[in-house]
């Protein structure tokens, strides 16, 4: 009993432990309190990752970019399981690119460049996305998608 009043009241929920008490009632079963204990647990998971990535200057950058809040991403609905991963390897940094390869092997991001186009950018999850010329017909057929 006391493990549920101190998360309650961690959560700044405790007033509803305290009415439980004074009104002698079992509120484990009332739908509404379930609901908004339900709601205060997501809110404060999403503040949290939120928080984690906001502070994260490294692996995250494209991560921040792409993500500002907590919520089901529709991209996981995508039935062809190809492309599914393929956009969470991207998403998660998961990936091949020079900016991730480079990271394991000690190479300054500022050279961590792309081998298969001449404008000599860092190849980043952007790059390769709006800008590398060598993934040009791709991006001009996915407008097809």
């Amino acid at each position: 009993m006391k493990y549920i009043s101190r998360k309650l009241d961690n959560m700044g929920m405790s007033n509803i432990w305290r009415e439980q008490l004074s009104q002698n009632k079992d509120f484990s079963k009332d739908t509404k309190i379930i609901k908004n204990i339900t709601t205060r647990l997501q809110d404060i998971t999403s503040q949290a990752i939120i928080s984690t990535v906001e502070d994260n200057e490294g692996k995250l950058i494209f991560f921040k970019q792409m993500k500002k809040d907590h919520k089901f991403e529709t991209y996981l609905l995508i039935k062809n399981f190809e492309n599914r991963r393929a956009i969470t390897k991207l998403r998660t940094s998961s990936h091949k690119l020079e900016i991730e390869t480079g990271r394991y092997n000690n190479i300054p991001r500022d050279q961590r460049i792309c081998k298969n186009c001449t404008l000599n950018k860092i190849e980043d999850e952007y790059h390769l996305l709006f800008e590398c010329h060598m993934h040009g017909i791709e991006r001009k057929n996915s407008t097809n998608i």
